[in-house]
C-alpha cells in the first residue's frame, strides 16, 4: 500500500542523502512541482529505483486522500458543532418548559389556597350573619321586653295619676291632663333614648378613628 511505498521510498532516500516526501505537505503547486523540488533536476527514475509515473500517481493519490479526509473532518466538526447548537436549543427548551411547570405549580397552588380562602370567607360570612341574626333575635326580645315595662310603667302612673287630686282644688286629676302630662313624659323619654343612641354612635365612631390613627402611627414608625 501506500504506507510501504513510502517506507521504502524513506529508505532509499535516507540512503541516497534525498530528503523524504510527506503526503501531508500542504499543497505548494502541482503535484510534479513538489516532486521535482524534492528530487532535484539530476534525479532520474534509475537513481532512485522508482517509476516517476508510479511516484507521481501514488503522491496524488495521497494528495486526493488528504483532502477526503479533511473534507470529511469539515463535515465532522459541522456535525458536532450542530449537535452543540441542537443539544443547546434543547436544553433551553427544556429550561423553557421547565420554568412554564414551575409557573403552572404555583399558579395552581394559588388556585388551591384562593378557593380555600373562598370557602373559609363563605363560612365565615355564613357564621357572622348566623350570629347577627342571633343577635337581632335577642335585642328585638329585650326592646319588646323594654316595651312591655315602660307601657305598664305608663299605665301604673296613670293609676296613680287618676286617684290624686289637685292640691288647689282638691279635685281629682282630669283624664285629659293625666294623658297630656304621660305623652309629654313619653316624648321626653324617646328623646333620651335618641340622644343615648347618638352618643354611643359617637362613641364608636371615636374609637374607631382612634385605631385608625394608631395603626397609621406604627407604620410610620415601621418605616423609619
Amino acid at each position: 500500500g501506500i504506507n510501504a511505498e513510502y517506507g521504502k521510498q524513506w529508505y532509499q532516500r535516507r540512503v541516497r542523502g534525498i530528503p523524504s516526501i510527506r503526503p501531508s505537505t500542504p499543497d505548494r503547486g502541482t503535484p510534479s512541482e513538489d516532486l521535482e523540488e524534492h528530487l532535484g533536476p539530476d534525479d532520474s527514475a534509475s537513481q532512485t529505483g522508482l517509476d516517476r509515473a508510479q511516484l507521481l500517481e501514488k503522491y496524488q493519490l495521497a494528495l486526493n486522500e488528504r483532502d477526503k479526509i479533511l473534507n470529511l473532518n469539515s463535515q465532522c466538526q459541522h456535525k458536532i458543532a450542530e449537535h452543540f447548537r441542537k443539544k443547546k436549543g434543547a436544553d433551553e427548551r427544556q429550561e423553557v418548559e421547565k420554568s412554564v411547570t414551575d409557573q403552572e405549580q404555583r399558579y395552581m397552588k394559588c388556585l388551591q389556597a384562593l378557593d380555600e380562602l373562598e370557602l373559609e370567607n363563605e363560612l365565615t360570612q355564613k357564621e357572622a350573619e348566623s350570629r347577627s341574626n342571633e343577635e337581632k333575635e335577642k335585642m328585638e326580645e329585650k326592646k319588646n321586653l323594654v316595651d312591655e315595662m315602660t307601657a305598664q310603667y305608663f299605665e301604673f302612673k296613670k293609676g296613680v295619676a287618676k286617684q290624686a287630686v289637685n292640691s288647689r282644688s282638691g279635685k281629682p286629676l282630669a283624664l285629659k291632663d293625666i294623658e297630656q302630662y304621660i305623652a309629654n313624659e313619653k316624648k321626653k323619654e324617646e328623646e333620651v333614648i335618641a340622644v343615648r343612641l347618638e352618643n354611643i354612635k359617637l362613641i364608636n365612631k371615636l374609637k374607631k378613628r382612634e385605631t385608625q390613627l394608631k395603626q397609621k402611627e406604627e407604620l410610620a414608625d415601621g418605616l423609619h
